[in-house]
């Protein structure tokens, strides 16, 4: 792996690395961070702070009419009460979306808090800004960030306003004839607005002979659908010099769908849609060509479309597990900590395809979650991959195929930084066909640990007393024996010809440890993960832009001490470390931060956390 250019590092990584120098310089001797103030820490057990969430997940609000305003109220909810002196905060703010600030609503911002011992909600309010335009419905969203003593919980994190339009659209002037006199209305006329539209039916007659003229003409038209019937509306027989764009609206007056042009080749517009209830839908046509529509003309039509007539499925092959239909992040099969799933097999829900199973296991940070596959039927080898609860791979991404060498089972284990779900996916390595998918079993099992930072060994020291002289019995002087040391501990400064001495310094006699008999090692694999950020915004936890990058990895065997892999953290400030092969437990050492911690599992995934602190005053 080639070492990165200075050059490229983030800003972030020279600004820790500053704090870095500053905690060593600050240790008055030490030669460990760890004896600083505490600047490195490896994966903290978070405390638990009570959750914050948004009420509800919408708020509907009508709006008023032009020069007045309206408020809506937003409560925000505590999940408990918070412990003496620990007063809990968290900021709202709005953000755009369909809905313009300072238009449609006011910009607002501010920070809520929940005093001790309280439960209670707390609100705020947005003010909504009127007006007499005929619009489509707006909407923006709030967001709660930053809180202290609290934690904001993922699905309650936003919120979404709506601001219905009450207000119709204004009618259209009485067209004015041509300089011959000429008007060339359509027969459908006046058919302006959503009341006004022209009443047709699917699989009736097209409407022809349509005009849009004069210039900025809008035709409405408007069709009974039934729930769960597939229809498809179009304009087609275009006269040279018409250029339809065609928007369609469900019975609420909602537009769901519009088109301007079928192909590249074709003025013409159609849109294809499935009703999702019973009642009459709109078509809204307009002309997107600027030049005069005089005695140009087009059709209108809508067709139900028959779906085809479904092809009769097999007799499935064997019975679907207790999970099924879980092969999808949307129905993904509820999994708890130590819960077991067992029998579950690939057959597919679904035709004749490949079965994969997703599992959804609710997650709390600061806990290291486990979970394998146990029980394979002989034929059977499977793939376990962890996603987050958007459903989207980790960076870098995190899966296991074999446990071991020879075990086609598998197992994964990830250390959480968020509350709230994380996706279980496995699957089969070679997936097996259809006729055999009921041979292809295993159970699963997913277990949840405090995750607590391993820590340093503890040197082993060997007091030997010296010899006895004719004065008398002497205080034997203790020295210490460390075994073993990564990395080499610094020699130390000897002061002793720096001091008068009035006496000879006793002879001292080592005693050496006894030897172990050498045992046969057996061949383990260990995946290991670090991460190393630079926790600009306090929340102990690694985000994309904290990481500190081109810090150096080092794993050694640690009965052997024999350099097993070597890497630099990267852009994210992750290094990753796939089936790593040791005759015992792998020691991770990271020199930079003087930092070492001996991983004894399959896996194990290490945050190094760069504390923020200030720079001292007689620093410009």
């Amino acid at each position: 792996m080639n070492r990165r250019s200075i050059s490229k590092r983030p800003l972030q990584f020279l600004v820790g690395l500053a704090f870095v120098i500053l905690s060593l310089l600050a240790s008055s001797g030490s030669n460990s961070l760890r004896d600083g103030a505490g600047a490195v820490q490896a994966a903290p057990l978070q405390q638990t702070f009570p959750v914050v969430v948004f009420e509800d997940s919408s708020y509907i609000i009508t709006e008023p009419d032009d020069t007045n305003t309206v408020d809506v109220t937003i409560s925000v909810l505590i999940s408990e009460a918070p412990a003496a002196g620990e007063e809990a905060k968290v900021t709202y703010s709005t953000a755009d979306g369909t809905a313009r600030a300072g238009t449609d609503y006011e910009q607002t911002d501010g920070t809520l808090t929940f005093p001790v011992g309280s439960t209670d909600a707390q609100t705020f309010t947005v003010k909504i800004f009127g007006n007499n335009l005929a619009q489509p419905n707006r909407s923006f969203i709030v967001i709660l960030t930053n809180p202290v003593n609290a934690t904001v919980g993922i699905a309650g994190s936003t919120t979404t306003v709506t601001i219905v339009d009450n207000d119709e659209e204004p009618p259209t002037s009485t067209p004015t004839a041509t300089p011959g006199g000429d008007i060339f209305l359509d027969k459908y006329e006046p058919n302006n607005v959503f009341d006004t539209a022209f009443e047709t039916s699917a699989n009736a007659t097209k409407l022809t002979d349509i005009t849009l003229w004069p210039v900025g003409d809008v035709d409405f038209f408007q069709f009974f659908g039934k729930d769960g019937s597939t229809y498809q509306v179009f304009t087609t027989d275009l006269d040279a010099g018409l250029d339809t764009s065609l928007k369609v609206y469900d019975p609420d007056g909602e537009k769901f769908a519009e088109n301007d042009d079928i192909d590249v080749a074709n003025n013409r517009s159609q849109v294809e849609f499935r009703a999702d209830d019973d009642g009459f839908y709109f078509a809204k046509i307009t002309n997107k060509e600027p030049s005069d529509p005089t005695n140009k003309t087009y059709s209108f039509g809508v067709n139900e479309i028959v779906p085809p007539t479904p092809t009769a499925t097999a007799t499935r092959v064997g019975q679907l597990d207790d999970c099924e239909e879980n092969n999808s992040i949307g129905t993904a099969c509820l999994i708890g900590d130590g819960a077991i799933k067992s029998n579950m097999n690939f057959v597919p829900p679904q035709g004749t395809g490949t079965d994969n199973d997703f599992y959804r296991l609710p997650v709390k940070p600061g806990v290291l979650y486990t979970c394998e596959t146990t029980n394979l039927s002989p034929p059977n080898d499977t793939n376990i991959i962890f996603l987050d609860h958007n459903g989207n791979d980790f960076n870098p991404p995190l899966g296991n195929d074999d446990r071991a060498l020879g075990d086609p089972s598998s197992l994964l284990s990830w250390y959480s930084t968020y509350q709230g779900n994380l996706y279980v996916l496995v699957g089969p390595v070679n997936p097996p066909p259809y006729d055999e998918t009921p041979l292809y079993t295993y159970d699963i099992v997913c277990n949840g640990v405090a995750a607590t930072p391993t820590p340093p060994p503890t040197s082993t020291v060997v007091w030997v007393p010296p010899p006895s002289t004719g004065g008398g019995p002497i205080a034997p002087t203790a020295t210490a024996f460390v075994y073993p040391t990564f990395p080499p501990t610094p020699t130390a400064i000897d002061f002793a010809d720096l001091l008068p001495t009035a006496i000879p310094p006793p002879v001292v006699g080592f005693r050496p440890l006894p030897t172990a008999t050498p045992v046969t090692a057996v061949v383990k694999t260990t995946t290991v993960q670090v991460t190393v950020y630079y926790d600009s915004n306090f929340n102990f936890t690694p985000e994309l832009t904290e990481g500190i990058m081109d810090v150096a990895v080092e794993l050694y065997d640690n009965a052997s001490g024999d350099l097993l892999a070597f890497g630099y953290s990267n852009e994210a400030g992750v290094v990753r470390f796939d089936s790593i092969a040791s005759s015992g437990a792998v020691r991770v050492e990271v020199a930079y931060l003087n930092y070492s911690q001996v991983v004894v599992g399959a896996s194990a995934n290490i945050l190094l956390r760069v504390e923020p602190r200030p720079l001292p005053s007689d620093i410009p």
